[in-house]
């Protein structure tokens, strides 16, 4: 039997999560067992009830460190029952959001007048009823899982069709957790989708069709700018052939040529390859005092020479700061049907923050389906655990 605790939140964690396991049976027991310990010290009272807390979980949770310091300046004797922790969690814990407690789960939002964030306890009992809601919650690692099937994948939560849609076969799925206000977790606006485009075509995809609705996210619009990049060091023919379709994307026989190219000469994929660097490149972009600072919704409708050409044109203007934006410490893995970036978006005070943005297609979805349906409701609501309480998003 196991207790999960998972933490969500954009400060210092690359993939905006973190996972701790422990050796209890119930949620209730996980915080029967530890009051003592986190409210009285276990012979450590000089050390803070966050101190403790942050020892144990493996990092410091905003606000939980409350209901410890409230029980022992109030002597609250530790649950021992759900309806005693509910009643505690109600009047002892901090939280500027919801608390949302039912047997096996509980969910918190809060936040610490900057930014919100998320916390979550669920066990065992739990996972036996509802282990799909917490696919995700449970991967450890920033890199998800490589694989794909037969592209046999419908979403259990509706996605945000882009348009155009393209004309092949099968989707791909943008998942963009980012932050740009501090209603980053209230104004969640869910995951994306293009139908018609799997991920190996997403790169001429973009290169060829400007973006037709105007709530096309910025994440993306920035992704396409930085396409097609003429990159230092690169063979005469292949920086020709990239100088070709900067010029005209709809140019289906340069497009054939170049993959022929890339896969003769470096055994590589077209497209895995343009989205790759694309990826690299917008890690370069100081996105978050970008985006707080100048108005985007006009940037990257343009073809992408011009798009590419406006956002210089907004990042030197002297209201985007990019001192605390560090492109070295932003993570990236692309394979054929998967594609990520963590990206390194500023620094605030002694944290680092991040974005994280995620592309897959269905042929990656339909081999990890429960994964693919937590991804788009992470991406639409920060309660994606609760079954019987609010799921508000």
């Amino acid at each position: 039997m196991a207790v999960y605790f998972v933490y969500r939140s954009h400060y210092d964690l690359p993939s905006g999560k973190h996972l701790r396991r422990f050796d209890d049976a119930t949620v209730l027991d996980w915080f029967s067992d530890r009051w003592d310990y986190l409210v009285h010290g276990d012979g450590k009272p000089d050390e803070s009830a966050r101190a403790r807390l942050r020892d144990l979980l493996g990092c410091h949770v905003y606000g939980l460190g409350s209901l410890f310091e409230a029980a022992a300046e109030e002597d609250v004797p530790a649950p021992e029952s759900d309806e005693q922790l509910d009643a505690c969690l109600h009047t002892h814990l901090y939280s500027e959001g919801p608390i949302l407690y039912e047997p096996h789960c509980l969910t918190v939002q809060t936040d610490d007048d900057e930014l919100e964030m998320a916390y979550y306890f669920f066990d065992d009992d739990y996972l036996r009823r509802h282990r799909a809601r917490a696919a995700y919650l449970l991967h450890e690692d920033w890199r998800l899982p490589s694989g794909h099937a037969g592209g046999h994948f419908r979403p259990r939560r509706q996605p945000i069709d882009l348009s155009p849609a393209g004309t092949g076969e099968g989707a791909t799925y943008l998942v963009f957790n980012a932050y740009y206000d501090s209603s980053n977790l209230s104004d969640l606006e869910g995951g994306h989708r293009i139908e018609g485009v799997r991920l190996p075509d997403l790169a001429r995809y973009l290169a060829q069709n400007s973006p037709e609705d105007r709530h096309c996210p910025f994440e993306l619009r920035l992704l396409r700018s930085q396409l097609l990049l003429p990159l230092p060091d690169l063979a005469p023919t292949e920086a020709g052939l990239l100088d070709a379709l900067l010029d005209n994307p709809a140019d289906e026989v340069t497009w054939a040529a170049y993959s022929d190219w890339l896969l003769d000469h470096e055994g590589k994929l077209l497209g895995q390859v343009l989205l790759e660097r694309a990826l690299a490149e917008s890690r370069h972009c100081p996105v978050a005092r970008l985006c707080n600072s100048l108005d985007l919704s006009f940037f990257g409708f343009e073809d992408v020479a011009s798009a590419r050409r406006h956002l210089k044109e907004l990042i030197a203007n002297p209201k985007c700061d990019r001192s605390h934006h560090d492109p070295v410490k932003s993570l990236i893995h692309v394979e054929e049907h998967l594609a990520q970036l963590c990206l390194h978006a500023d620094r605030g005070g002694q944290h680092d923050l991040y974005h994280q943005w995620t592309f897959f297609d269905d042929l990656w979805a339909s081999a990890h389906p429960d994964l693919a349906d937590a991804l788009l409701d992470y991406a639409a609501t920060w309660d994606v655990l609760s079954t019987g309480g609010s799921r508000e998003g």
